[in-house]
Formats: structure tokens, sequence, C-alpha cells
């Protein structure tokens, strides 16, 4: 890999200069000679790489290198590289042909995977809190009109998923910070399953 090929490309996007920046990408891509080479990469940039915005990772570099050494080391079940497949799930979502590699996967089985391939990580444990409490706060946007487990609300068996997903996120806010809204939520899980049960 030619490193100062993808110094270029910051500089090149820092200046606003957009073409040129593309080819430098694409030059640092083709630099890659071996999947272990990707790897080492991967693994020293990627969380930096990921903080520069909510967009996602720039195509190429997604495509090209990242996807190719998470996906390799995935199917070794490595934590590390689970858990980063479902924190770029924009990537994935915006490049159908990679996702498919990895059977369509939601970031949160994706993250559920990682948990269960190493429970005592605590980055991967925030990882999935925070994935968690995303989605207890989409079910609940409505309420109290009603909860959305998907387009067409939750049914009981949902709601008795979604009472499991609270434990479990109780399991992982080790410094209980989100006590009380678990809380809360919990009890709007409970009402709207008995009004379910009432209904039917």
């Amino acid at each position: 890999m030619d490193t100062k090929l993808f110094e270029n490309y910051i500089a090149l996007q820092n200046v606003g200069r957009k073409k040129e920046a593309k080819k430098a990408i694409e030059a640092f891509v083709q630099s890659f000679e071996t999947l272990p080479e990707k790897e080492l990469w991967v693994a020293k940039h990627l969380e930096n790489l990921a903080m520069g915005g909510t967009g996602g990772i720039r195509h190429e570099l997604y495509a090209g290198v990242i996807f190719p050494a998470l996906l390799h080391c995935y199917q070794g079940q490595d934590p590390w590289s689970t858990m980063w497949l479902s924190k770029t799930i924009q990537n994935l979502f915006s490049a159908k042909y990679l996702w498919e590699k990895i059977e369509f996967k939601s970031e949160l089985t994706l993250a559920q995977e990682a948990y269960k391939l190493d429970r005592q990580s605590s980055e991967i444990r925030a990882c999935l809190l925070e994935i968690l409490i995303s989605g207890f706060e989409y079910c609940e946007h409505e309420w109290p009109a009603g909860l959305l487990c998907g387009p067409d609300g939750c049914s009981p068996l949902e709601c008795d998923e979604t009472l499991d997903e609270i434990e479990l996120a109780r399991t992982l806010d080790e410094e209980n910070r989100l006590t009380g809204y678990l809380w809360s939520f919990e009890k709007k899980v409970q009402v709207y399953k008995l009004r379910l049960l009432s209904e039917s």
C-alpha cells in the first residue's frame, strides 16, 4: 500500500478538490496488494475514519479496503470486525451488493453477534446498548397512541421480545445511567401488551 496516496486524498478533500480527491482515493485502494495488508490498515485507521461524519465512509475506500478486511475477519468470528460491520451499516445500506454478503443482517443483529463473541468488551457492550436505546426511542415515538416494532405496530410476541431486550440493556448499563428510562419504557411495553391482549 502507498500511504502517501491516502495523505494526498485527505489534503485534496480538505480543500474541496473533489475530482482529484476521487482519483487519489481510487489510486490508494489500488495500491493494496494483499488482504492482510488491508486488515492491518483497517485495524489502525477505521475508528478515526468513522468519526469523520455521520454519512458513512467514502464508498471507494469502504468497498475496496474496509469491507473486504471486515468480512474476512467476521467470517473468522472476530468480535471487533463484527461490531464494525454494525457500526458501518450506513455504508452497507447504500451498497446492497456488499450487504448481501452478510445476508442483509441488521445493525442490531451484528452488534448482538459481536456481544456473543465477546461479552467483556466495553466497546462492544457500549455499541450494543446504544443500538438498543435507539430502537427503544423509535419504538415509543408515537406513544401513547401505540408502540412501533415495525411498520404495523407491535404484536404481543414482539412486546415480549422487546421486554427481553430491555433486560439485556439493563445488564449492559453497568453504571445504571439509564435505569429511570428503562423502567419507564418497560411500563409502556407492558401496558401496550395488555391493551393488545384485551383487544384480541
